[in-house]
């Protein structure tokens, strides 16, 4: 994949808005975001970030829901291998089963929505001196050492 030309690690990604069943938060939801959600999406072929967000504080008007997911994803080509990926349509079934609003619901727009977004400005990496090394990677905190396509480019 080429090298992104703003500080957005993609142009294309998922947003996906939901607020969780009432016990949520007692059943420990944000740990779990942390403990599985977040690993779980991260190790998954084709995204290349996902976040999850919690609504702080609403600034004008209320939001339709309290978290947001953010995933990153490495273009285009991958949309149909994400959501034909077994692994993940199994795991939002079992999110749904133990975190949704109404988890028997055959509309899930009632425990969850997904948008999908292409970047249209960003801010722009800085780029360095004629002909130095220029960098340009982000590592999910479960790596070790860098994936095997690890490159540099050079900014001549």
């Amino acid at each position: 994949m080429a090298a992104h030309p703003t500080k957005s690690p993609s142009e294309l990604m998922f947003v996906l808005t939901y607020t969780p069943r009432a016990d949520a938060a007692a059943q420990g939801y944000d740990d779990w975001l942390r403990a599985v959600d977040n690993p779980f999406f991260n190790a998954q072929p084709g995204i290349v970030r996902y976040e999850n967000w919690k609504v702080h504080a609403n600034k004008n008007g209320v939001a339709s829901f309290t978290y947001l997911d953010l995933m990153y994803i490495e273009g285009e080509q991958v949309v149909e291998q994400i959501w034909g990926n077994p692994a993940i349509a199994d795991f939002a079934q079992q999110w749904t089963d133990k975190w949704g609003r109404v988890p028997q619901a055959v509309d899930q727009q009632v425990n969850y929505h997904i948008v999908q977004c292409t970047e249209l400005a960003g801010q722009k990496l800085a780029l360095e001196e004629p002909g130095t090394q220029v960098v340009r990677c982000w590592f999910p905190p479960t790596f070790s050492t860098p994936p095997s396509d690890f490159a540099t480019e050079s900014s001549s």
